[in-house]
């Protein structure tokens, strides 16, 4: 997300699974549906029935809670959340964008119908459902706040965390769009440019070494402090053959953080450097 209205659009849907009691009227449907099964069977013996029905009914709470609700109960939370949106004076066009992330996210996945949208309308068919609320408000509701430079501000932390995981994960496309968003909002923080110079360095092409060269040098010269951007530098140096390089930068490394776990790995790199 970019902004506090994307946020917004988020937990007015929600919120509205709750207030409007979603779950309660999936399990009231299935209760009814349940107690016919039972009754029916009971009248040609069948009376164990009776005592699958709790466990029945805990599967499909469970269920609700990690797919989602019903298509018909989707789209109402979608459209009542919208008005929500719009009530507390959101930009609701920035809700349109909050599901246009998600396609586009799912799409990097190369997944058709990813799990957790798995009984949700399509996310096509939601965008255009947007599309259509935004098409029938009058301008004036159509403005509203977004709070973008707070939102991020608050929540670049979590960015980067983020970020780390994606790299851990081998997702580089993910992991690289979360670090340029991030050297954004920070820019004298070393963190972003060193994960950039990770992300070119661990893809395995020698035409990525050279621009994660310059990221990790645009990160030395706006955080110096930060240590890893000297091992991650003296990486690619080791990886180019460009040995009193690398030595230099791991050497550079080892002198800010003596003491650092990877020391013993980090000596191994110089006895080969030399």
């Amino acid at each position: 997300m970019d902004n506090e209205a994307q946020l917004a659009t988020l937990l007015a849907h929600e919120m509205t699974h709750a207030t409007h009691r979603h779950s309660l009227r999936e399990m009231h449907g299935a209760f009814n549906k349940s107690l016919l099964l039972v009754s029916t069977s009971s009248l040609i013996g069948n009376v164990p029935l009776l005592g699958q029905l709790s466990s029945a009914l805990g599967r499909l709470s469970m269920a609700a809670s990690i797919n989602g609700h019903s298509r018909e109960l989707e789209t109402e939370a979608d459209m009542v959340g919208i008005g929500l949106v719009v009530k507390a004076g959101y930009d609701p066009r920035e809700a349109l964008k909050f599901f246009q992330h998600l396609k586009s996210a799912i799409e990097e996945e190369g997944e058709k119908e990813p799990f957790f949208f798995g009984t949700h309308p399509r996310l096509k068919e939601r965008i255009a459902n947007y599309n259509g609320f935004l098409a029938g408000i009058n301008k004036g509701k159509a403005d509203g706040i977004t709070n973008a430079e707070i939102f991020r501000n608050k929540t670049a932390g979590v960015l980067i965390d983020n970020a780390f995981m994606e790299l851990r994960a081998g997702r580089f496309m993910q992991a690289r769009r979360n670090a340029e968003k991030y050297v954004t909002i920070r820019p004298k923080d070393g963190r972003g440019y060193y994960l950039l110079g990770e992300i070119a360095r661990q893809s395995g092409e020698d035409k990525n070494l050279a621009e994660g060269k310059k990221e990790l040098q645009k990160g030395i010269a706006a955080d110096p402090a930060y240590a890893d951007l000297y091992k991650g530098l003296g990486l690619i140096y080791f990886n180019e053959g460009n040995k009193s390089e690398a030595a230099r930068a791991f050497r550079e490394y080892l002198a800010k953080v003596p003491s650092v776990q990877d020391s013993t790995y980090i000596e191994e790199y110089l006895l080969q450097c030399k």
